[in-house]
């Protein structure tokens, strides 16, 4: 009778947990799916958004390129051109390359 008493209680113990984990199980799939639901708004929101700011961009780079072509734009002085920032010279590669003869002699092993 001690048995059969304790099986039936471990059995009905077993199904309030099985019948809990399939209640949370459920809220967290619906969770889960609102998520997704968010994410892909924000993603579509967001898209929309780099989409419009491109088109800003276009507009402004279409503005700018036309005041080129017309003379009325101004120059900043701080702007550097290609053959300030190209890098060294033909001149300092060739210096560079002569001493490079004696890297080969400092190596020992």
């Amino acid at each position: 009778m001690v048995v059969n008493n304790r099986f039936y209680q471990v059995t009905e113990a077993t199904e309030r947990e099985w019948d809990n984990f399939l209640d949370e199980r459920k809220a967290a799939i619906e969770d889960i799916s609102k998520l997704r639901q968010r994410v892909a708004e924000e993603e579509a929101k967001n898209k929309i958004d780099d989409e419009v700011a491109d088109m800003e961009m276009d507009v402004a780079r279409d503005e700018t390129l036309g005041d080129a072509k017309d003379g009325n734009m101004e120059l900043d002085e701080g702007v550097t051109t290609k053959d300030e920032t190209k890098g060294p010279t033909i001149e300092d590669k060739r210096e560079d390359s002569v001493m490079g003869v004696d890297d080969d002699d400092a190596v020992e092993y």
